[in-house]
């Protein structure tokens, strides 16, 4: 398997006036011939939408005849390959490919669920799964049960569940209950309860968090990220704070959450912004 190319928050909209014949000819001469015209290739596949490249496949085969993934494939090499592929593929379909070889074998790739579940919304989640099982035949969820365990397992699980609140209705005196369960749930007690955060983390609207963590801050004089590195270790922190850090916008910070040393880790965000 190449490098995830993160297609979260992507930023690449539509061309508007697209040629999309110009396009596949474009694609075809760079691939004729002794060698390949990469900067051809990288202008035609990254100026344009996922939705864009899709008609451009359509249209690829049907002028000459063969499939252009397959074309980009012999063409291409290493991680070159990898991020053209990647782009060429459609998104959800792309990331069921990851979440496949993620649990595929002895281990799982834990920081690449991460990256993939832990900063979605209900609906791409629900999408994500459908892809999932169209492609694997098996239910993710169930996947999921199988090959995670403990604090990790339930918190994923919980994510998968696709109960959050998007409504962005914000109910202050909850928020402040929150902040206080939160607070009684972990600093307040010896040892954490996991529940309540994940009950917390896992269904409260984006907004509404902002508000309790902002509470949270005033009557413990922490910031919430602190209370989730003081209170979990491993891939359940790392999934914790990658919800928060996604519901607060710090994509940055996403970076610093890889508890492995996977060498194909640094490419998972290359392909956020297409």
């Amino acid at each position: 398997m190449g490098q995830l190319l993160s297609t979260r928050a992507g930023t690449v909209v539509e061309m508007p006036g697209w040629d999309v014949e110009g396009a596949a000819e474009k694609i075809y001469k760079a691939c004729k011939g002794l060698g390949t015209t990469e900067a051809d290739i990288t202008e035609v596949v990254c100026s344009i939408s996922n939705a864009q490249r899709q008609t451009l496949r359509e249209k690829y085969l049907a002028m000459y005849g063969e499939d252009l993934m397959d074309r980009l494939k012999s063409e291409l090499k290493s991680r070159y390959q990898d991020v053209i592929i990647g782009l060429m593929t459609p998104p959800d379909e792309y990331l069921a490919d990851w979440l496949q070889w993620a649990m595929k074998g002895a281990g799982t790739e834990e920081d690449t669920l991460i990256e993939i579940l832990c900063c979605r919304t209900n609906e791409e989640l629900e999408r994500v799964k459908n892809a999932y099982k169209a492609k694997c035949e098996r239910d993710l969820e169930e996947d999921i049960e199988s090959e995670l365990t403990g604090e990790f397992q339930r918190l994923v699980r919980a994510v998968l569940a696709c109960g959050r609140d998007e409504s962005g209705t914000v109910d202050k005196d909850l928020a402040k209950s929150d902040a206080q369960e939160l607070l009684d749930a972990g600093a307040n007690q010896w040892g954490t309860d996991e529940s309540k955060f994940n009950a917390i983390l896992c269904t409260r609207s984006y907004p509404h968090l902002r508000q309790v963590f902002r509470y949270y801050n005033e009557i413990s004089g922490t910031d919430i990220t602190e209370a989730i590195d003081a209170e979990f270790t491993g891939h359940a922190q790392a999934g914790m704070l990658a919800i928060v850090f996604s519901m607060q916008k710090k994509k940055n910070k996403m970076l610093v959450l890889n508890v492995g040393s996977n060498e194909d880790l640094p490419w998972k965000r290359v392909g956020s912004k297409f």
